[in-house]
């Protein structure tokens, strides 16, 4: 016997419920298949065994269809420095963040975009290959089609024709939202870095599995996560914190920045906060060290996952450009964590310490007639505090072992990224620019998992985590995940859907930069008010410098 131990000490997790481990289960097999199609030796060289990582998912539930389908995923540890951020600022070219989490959320926009370009391709005449830059290809299975699930004891068959198209999107005015049947979970395979891995302020609860629900069900009332109440704000309980530069040996200052305002002070403006941090930095103490994670800091250029999954929480995962071609924001409607899980501490983390956002711009109905809407145009998007049910999951991701002493080393910079996206010219998402971004595989993977479509024409991509660039496919270059990628995506998307839809992608000036244009259609549509308001509450910067967003 070599005796070491296992990698994920499973036998100490304890499942919230059998939902939680089909969403694990899902998000593990699509993993699977999308490292199966990098080719060898890049993908011995670039993963190893592929599991000393962080794996994250969104995994799509659709009540129509008894059936999960994995959207995105992405697989990393590493970010951009400062100065390379600051560098690409202009230009936009690379990924700055490609930690697992971020990886997905973009993947998800990107599958969004595509979605609505199938919208489009249902009203408007499919343009020609030659149209797009792109050369024909063989035909194959649409993206949307779904792949129809293995049947166990207890669980209903979904029985849905192959060539059905599948699409989490309706007509909404003038605009889209995602149909009320369909919901979007994460998958994580450790909890977030940030105050997601603080054990303090909290108690450790040991999980408990609910029986008697079905394959799709959350436990009940796991939403409800009560009224919080903070003790320790100037210590940092709520604080936003950054991920640790890589390019800098700079330690902690020995002095907290920040607000160190009490939780119960809801009506504090942008500009209390701002002069909060300049009264307690020029005049505050106490050790900060103690309160921040390894790996975090508390000046920095990338806030932590745990930071923005809690900012998502607020404004929804689909940016300010899509938040101008929706109706609703997108939100989480579950979270799901193997490792270092604990319930109260990713409550606290992911989106009660944000629990007194309230939406800026008002109530829809009030806004709608304050700027006299056009008669059946959508009103704007609604944005509040979601709290997503919180699970834990012991399946396990990695299922290697370590020697004695040992344990996992994250210093892999390569990073692998993932969305459904298809092929067929109504449905691909290409200009001359981006047609090389990425490579595209047909592999559908439903692998014995109950009610799991993995999916069909996914695309894929490896890239370098500390420079935000695509390695593979088709060599070094820009990724289809970096800013100007999605901007030009979100350009022919618009043009896709047509001059008659005059209210989409409002306030984009062509031509423009990806940060022109964000702030343009974030202030038409409120995303960019409501975001400033998220970040403004009351003690998140008890520690930190304010975000650029905040400076302005």
């Amino acid at each position: 016997g070599g005796g070491g131990r296992a990698a994920e000490h499973v036998g100490r997790r304890t499942s919230s419920c059998v939902f939680a481990n089909n969403i694990a289960k899902a998000s593990i097999a699509a993993y699977n298949a999308v490292l199966a199609s990098v080719p060898e030796p890049a993908r011995s060289d670039a993963f190893g065994g592929g599991r000393q990582t962080v794996l994250a998912a969104v995994v799509a539930r659709d009540e129509r269809l008894d059936a999960l389908r994995v959207v995105s995923l992405g697989a990393g540890t590493k970010f951009m420095s400062t100065v390379d951020i600051e560098a690409d600022a202009e230009a936009g070219a690379r990924v700055r963040d490609s930690h697992a989490e971020v990886l997905a959320r973009r993947g998800l926009k990107r599958f969004l975009y595509a979605q609505l370009a199938a919208e489009a391709g249902r009203s408007h005449r499919e343009p020609s290959p030659v149209a797009t830059g792109r050369k024909r290809t063989r035909e194959r299975e649409e993206p949307g089609s779904f792949t129809a699930p293995a049947t166990e004891p207890g669980s209903r068959s979904a029985r849905v024709d192959a060539s059905q198209t599948w699409s989490v999107l309706e007509r909404a005015g003038e605009r889209y939202r995602v149909r009320p049947s369909v919901t979007f979970h994460l998958y994580t395979s450790s909890a977030p870095c940030g105050n997601a891995t603080v054990k303090r302020w909290a108690k450790g609860a040991k999980e408990r599995f609910v029986d008697g629900l079905s394959a799709f069900e959350t436990p009940p009332g796991s939403d409800d996560h009560g009224r919080p109440s903070w003790s320790a704000v100037k210590e940092g309980q709520i604080a936003f914190l950054y991920k640790k530069d890589p390019g800098s040996a700079a330690s902690e200052p020995s002095e907290p920045r920040g607000t160190g305002f009490g939780a119960d002070k809801a009506d504090e403006t942008e500009k209390d906060v701002a002069s909060g941090n300049r009264a307690i930095a020029s005049g505050g103490g106490g050790d900060v060290a103690r309160f921040v994670p390894p790996g975090a800091s508390t000046t920095g250029r990338v806030l932590t996952c745990s930071d923005k999954l809690a900012t998502w929480s607020c404004v929804g995962l689909q940016g300010a450009l899509l938040a101008s071609l929706l109706t609703e924001p997108v939100y989480l409607a579950s979270v799901t964590v193997g490792r270092k899980f604990n319930q109260a501490i990713l409550r606290r983390a992911l989106c009660c310490r944000v629990h007194r956002f309230r939406d800026p711009n008002g109530e829809p109905e009030r806004r709608a007639k304050e700027t006299k809407q056009a008669k059946g145009s959508s009103p704007p998007s609604s944005f509040g505090v979601r709290h997503p049910s919180v699970m834990c999951t012991a399946v396990p991701f990695d299922l290697g072992a370590y020697a004695e002493g040992e344990g996992a080393v994250f210093d892999r910079r390569e990073a692998l990224a993932w969305w459904l996206e298809g092929s067929s010219t109504a449905t691909r998402l290409t200009s001359s620019r981006d047609d090389e971004l990425s490579g595209d595989e047909d592999d559908g993977v439903g692998g014995g998992i109950v009610g799991v479509g993995v999916g069909v024409g996914g695309r894929w991509e490896v890239l370098d985590g500390r420079a935000g660039v695509r390695l593979m496919p088709d060599g070094r270059g820009p990724s289809s995940l970096s800013r100007v990628s999605l901007l030009a995506t979100h350009r022919l998307v618009v043009e896709r859907l047509g001059p008659g839809d005059g209210e989409l992608g409002r306030g984009d000036a062509a031509g423009g930069t990806y940060a022109d244009a964000k702030r343009s259609a974030g202030e038409a549509s409120g995303y960019g008010a409501a975001k400033r308001r998220a970040l403004s509450q009351p003690g998140l910067w008890a520690l930190s410098e304010l975000p650029k967003i905040l400076r302005g």
